[in-house]
């Protein structure tokens, strides 16, 4: 197969470069955390108190800077209280979509008769649609991290980066990394986008519930970006430089066809690399740039 697509490397067509960016379309970035505490009547069986706090930020105006910080706190007595607090510091511009969010959650329910319960959680979400008009290579990259002790009540740390192909308003992932519990992500992955709209999601959600004594603390964090890499020619323009066919773009292939990379899934059945991607690309090498 190596001979195979070196040989066509001698087949250069050069063209001038092109130019493209994310034109950006909605942003839909927020943060949002509530805490609610309700505590029982131990006599009757009915509420005695119910009571709560909650808080939310969006940024100043769609595609701006947005640096702000949510917190929601309830507190009965010393022994009964809960807090909840997200954060978000975030950009998009036409070459670059970064967002870093965290959500953190804990509390404590004290001498609480059931069915009394404590709850406090929130989200932190970087969600940016845009449009590419030809064929891009992208590359998303960053962390995801969740912390989540279970220790007699209920805590939950869930963080998703995921990109997607918008289809009259259904979605299609070209990529997504979830993780929950306790765990840590690393995102490193470069993305090949056909003209069309897209959808870039950054997601942190994080809480806490128990009907009895501590609700340890829990978190969820991403910090990760997509970043414009170049406008190509083609699908088979997968390296700098970008509006020409050379070598690099048949290394560029090996590479991602070996680490079963979608910037080489070129043909049917996608999410599959086989023969037939290799077909397509020394077809679509062949013809060269116009």
């Amino acid at each position: 197969m190596p001979r195979l697509l070196l040989a066509v490397a001698a087949v250069l067509l050069p063209a001038a470069s092109a130019i493209g960016q994310f034109a950006l379309v909605d942003d839909q970035r927020s943060i949002d955390v509530n805490v609610e505490i309700e505590l029982t009547d131990p006599d009757d069986g009915k509420t005695l108190h119910f009571f709560g706090d909650s808080d939310s930020a969006l940024p100043p105006a769609p595609f701006a800077p947005f640096t702000d910080v949510a917190f929601a706190r309830a507190e009965a007595s010393p022994i009964n209280w809960g807090e909840a607090t997200g954060g978000q510091l975030s950009t998009a511009s036409p070459t670059l979509l970064k967002g870093e969010g965290q959500i953190t959650g804990e509390g404590r329910l004290g001498f609480a008769i059931p069915p009394s319960f404590l709850n406090a959680s929130g989200i932190s979400v970087y969600r940016v649609t845009f449009e590419v008009s030809g064929h891009t290579l992208v590359r998303l990259n960053g962390e995801l991290s969740t912390t989540s002790v279970a220790q007699g009540a209920g805590t939950n740390g869930f963080a998703r980066a995921r990109v997607s192909r918008v289809f009259e308003e259904a979605l299609q992932p070209l990529t997504s990394t979830t993780i929950q519990g306790t765990m840590v992500a690393q995102l490193d992955q470069e993305l090949r986008l056909a003209p069309g709209t897209y959808e870039h999601e950054l997601f942190a959600q994080a809480g806490v519930f128990t009907t009895s004594g501590d609700a340890p603390f829990s978190s969820a964090s991403f910090d990760a970006q997509l970043e414009f890499v170049g406008a190509m020619c083609g699908e088979a323009d997968l390296a700098a430089p970008f509006g020409e066919h050379d070598f690099s773009d048949v290394v560029a292939f090996l590479v991602a066809f070996d680490s079963q990379e979608q910037i080489a899934d070129l043909a049917p059945p996608f999410g599959v690399l086989d023969f037939t991607d290799v077909v397509i690309f020394i077809e679509r090498f062949a013809v060269g740039c116009p």
